[in-house]
């Protein structure tokens, strides 16, 4: 009569754990893997954009740096499938700012446009060529402007289509020395200001069609001494 061994049977049984532990672990493993990755699409225009360059970044008190490791030559309008993270999109061309951008690749696929802001240099070219049209446009905001204030040698912002500078006092009245500061947006190529009277600090919450950037760089500006009327 057929006696069975069960050393054998528990043998049998333990490699078919065994093997479906492995099975289980790989197929972890697996999935783990491919969900560590995550899709990014960037679009910009190339007429601003020369070239667009993706780099592995790391977070230090509180900046956003690339640790040297080149991922991808990025072009626009591409998809790319990266491991979940944070990088930084490093880009040039020619008058614009060169600012890098920095990317979180998380749970759910990124799509980002880049439309950078002009390079200082570039904005001061600018600028020499609307300087006459937004100092009318001032003027013709306010009609106290020309008579008790100098218009100060002001700012064009982001690419071009927002100025800010100061208004220094030079009237005779001593309690009305206060410099103000207006923001001016030029729209299908005529110039308004924006902030109208002028301020002596600019709220956000009352310009809120302000760039927040722009509101803090015009709040920024240096206003020195006043001037002293003789």
């Amino acid at each position: 009569m057929y006696e069975s061994n069960p050393l054998k049977k528990y043998m049998k049984i333990g490699i078919v754990v065994l093997l479906c532990t492995i099975f289980v672990v790989a197929g972890i493993t697996v999935l783990n893997y491919l969900h560590s990755f995550q899709k990014l699409t960037v679009t910009y225009k190339s007429d601003d954009i020369s070239s667009l360059d993706l780099y592995h970044a790391v977070t230090q008190n509180g900046n956003t740096r690339a640790t040297g490791q080149l991922v991808e030559h990025v072009t626009s309008g591409q998809t790319y499938k990266l491991k979940k993270g944070l990088y930084l999109l490093r880009l040039s061309g020619e008058g614009i700012a060169t600012d890098d951008v920095p990317v979180k690749v998380g749970a759910i696929p990124v799509e980002t446009s880049l439309n950078p802001n002009y390079s200082t240099d570039h904005l001061k070219t600018l600028l020499a060529s609307e300087q006459t049209d937004i100092q009318a446009a001032i003027l013709a905001s306010n009609p106290k402007i020309s008579s008790l204030y100098k218009i100060n040698a002001g700012t064009l912002y982001q690419r071009g289509e927002w100025y800010g500078t100061t208004l220094s006092y030079k009237g005779t009245e001593t309690l009305s020395r206060d410099t103000l500061r207006l923001v001016a947006h030029k729209v299908k190529g005529e110039w308004f200001v924006v902030t109208n009277p002028p301020q002596i600090s600019l709220s956000a919450s009352k310009y809120p069609s302000v760039p927040h950037d722009v509101l803090s760089a015009v709040n920024a500006i240096d206003i020195g001494l006043p001037e002293i009327v003789k």
